[in-house]
């Protein structure tokens, strides 16, 4: 339980949504349920903050290198079976004329 009783105060203890700890006390039960309210999110901000932090780590993430074989080869000398490149994430972004 994040709210909980300590001599005659009240501490607060939550996990802030960056994952930092944020711990205090207070006087009356009453702004410790308070402040615990404003300092949690609910579900859906929950949801739409993973949802942006995935997003935004796609978009940094290092592409991946590029092989110095010709496209059609194997490094042992046979042709892929599926000529077409792959697309990653990265590339996707990164396609021209599209921002």
């Amino acid at each position: 339980m994040p709210i909980r009783q300590r001599g005659p105060s009240w501490q607060v203890d939550v996990r802030l949504p960056d994952g930092k700890r944020y711990r205090t006390t207070v006087p009356t039960e009453a702004e410790a349920k308070a402040l615990e309210t404003s300092l949690t999110i609910n579900p859906q901000q929950r949801r739409a903050m993973r949802l942006a932090l995935r997003q935004s780590r796609a978009a940094t993430s290092p592409a991946p290198p590029l092989s110095s074989e010709p496209s059609g080869t194997q490094p042992d000398g046979q042709q892929q079976l599926n000529s077409t490149p792959a697309l990653s994430a990265q590339s996707v972004l990164r396609w021209p004329g599209i921002h």
